[in-house]
């Protein structure tokens, strides 16, 4: 049987998620040898971009969903977010997966792991998140250089304050990207 990529990348992110384990220690459990030969070059890479990808950017992540969510980021069940953060992943991220493919496999996942209306909250955030994709900049808007610099590039703000400080606005940003 096949393993699915997007599955297994849920299940490392949600790993992650416990706190039990490093990266490096859950990617090895997961894709130890025998599971990797099951799979195709391009679905490892599809996990790896996926995984690295929602954790790189996850700060700028959290942030879109909540702004299209009624619900708040830290009420969402953690296997439901983990979904969500991959689905937006996938449509703000990579060119080469269509949008409706994102959104149904986004969907598909939340429907086999929670009740039929949780994966209808997950296709309409996702497909208005898709539609209002050139907003969201705009709506991310902040007031103040570091939290600006903070979302734009999802670091901690923390950082990005420390950095504009002591280096100026500019370099700041150029640290992050």
């Amino acid at each position: 049987m096949k393993s699915d990529p997007r599955q297994m990348a849920l299940l490392i992110l949600n790993r992650i998620d416990e706190g039990r384990s490093h990266l490096d220690a859950v990617l090895n459990q997961v894709l130890d040898g025998k599971t990797c030969a099951d799979l195709a070059d391009r679905d490892l890479r599809l996990i790896h971009a996926l995984v690295f990808g929602v954790l790189r950017w996850r700060i700028r992540i959290d942030r879109i969903i909540a702004l299209f969510s009624s619900t708040p980021v830290k009420k969402i069940d953690r296997q439901i977010l983990n979904i969500l953060r991959m689905g937006v992943f996938q449509i703000l991220f990579m060119s080469r997966i269509p949008d409706s493919a994102a959104v149904n496999t986004s969907v598909n996942m939340a429907s086999t792991v929670a009740r039929k209306w949780v994966a209808g909250y997950v296709n309409g955030l996702l497909r208005n998140i898709a539609r209002n994709r050139k907003e969201i900049d705009k709506k991310l808007c902040v007031t103040g250089i570091a939290p600006g610099i903070a979302i734009k590039h999802a670091f901690p703000e923390w950082m990005t304050a420390r950095w504009t400080k002591r280096f100026g606005p500019e370099n700041a940003e150029l640290l992050c990207e």
